[in-house]
């Protein structure tokens, strides 16, 4: 049996509650193959660490499916998955961790700290084992805050593939050459994460997005992308707290950001 499940808009503790209730009902009604569909800003980081801890816990051969952006601690969960591929507009955004701190003693100050290095080096983790890259590597892209279009993405081997509009669902990872999907040049075929089974997914539904549409999504992402590249470093966090989120966030949960 395969599935498809979705994660937009903000990672909060609810929406990891909601995914880990429809995963576990999807594995217990025989789920092999899941396709996570991302368009998300990130969010709560132990949110998506629980999501993540989840698939990875499952029997399900999971493929995240990257369509608009996996920004933040959405692009956590993309790294955990055993193959990731992205629409051709889609962007990607990693940063380092950062926390809300309000009317806090010092030693609590110190505990928030070490939550964020924690949380920090988790990621570091995640995308150092996705693509292969260096911790320090990892660490610096990190540090750049810059938002990755589906091909520098590619190119890091953040993602395995793009997947092109006419393509609904991702290939087998093992499709070789013959794959529509855009890979890196003189790159290997992705292959999935050891001793997980391998997704098995055929395109046979038509496109649903229109061609006008999708050429719109293009020019937003391109421009936002530009407005990015033009900012000094260490304005950028601020901008993509303007630019991806939908208003503040309280409390003392941790954020990528």
């Amino acid at each position: 049996m395969k599935a498809r499940l979705p994660i937009q808009g903000d990672i909060t503790e609810g929406l990891g509650d909601a995914f880990v209730e429809a995963l576990d009902r999807l594995i217990a009604n025989g789920c092999q193959d899941l396709i996570v569909e991302i368009n998300s800003i990130g969010g709560d980081f132990y949110a998506a660490m629980r999501i993540a801890n989840a698939l990875l816990e499952s029997d399900a051969s999971v493929t995240a499916l990257i369509d608009g952006q996996a920004s933040s601690s959405a692009s956590y969960i993309a790294a955990w998955c055993d193959a990731a591929y992205a629409r051709p507009d889609a962007v990607v955004f990693l940063h380092t961790a950062s926390a809300t701190a309000s009317k806090l003693t010092a030693v609590e100050l110190d505990q928030r700290a070490d939550e964020v290095r924690n949380a920090d080096r988790l990621m570091v983790d995640a995308y150092a084992r996705k693509s292969g890259l260096s911790d320090a590597r990892v660490r610096a892209l990190m540090a750049r805050a810059d938002v990755l279009s589906a091909e520098e993405a590619l190119e890091l081997k953040l993602i395995d593939g793009i997947l092109p509009w006419d393509e609904v669902d991702p290939p087998d990872p093992c499709d070789g050459p013959e794959s529509s999907v855009t890979e890196g040049e003189d790159s290997p075929s992705p292959s999935p994460a050891p001793d997980r089974p391998h997704v098995s997914a055929a395109s046979t539904q038509p496109p649903i997005v229109s061609a006008a549409t999708r050429a719109r999504a293009m020019e937003v992402r391109r421009q936002t992308a530009a407005l990015f590249a033009a900012v000094p470093i260490g304005k950028r966090r601020a901008l993509a707290m303007n630019l991806l989120t939908a208003g503040p966030r309280f409390g003392p949960a941790i954020f990528p950001w």
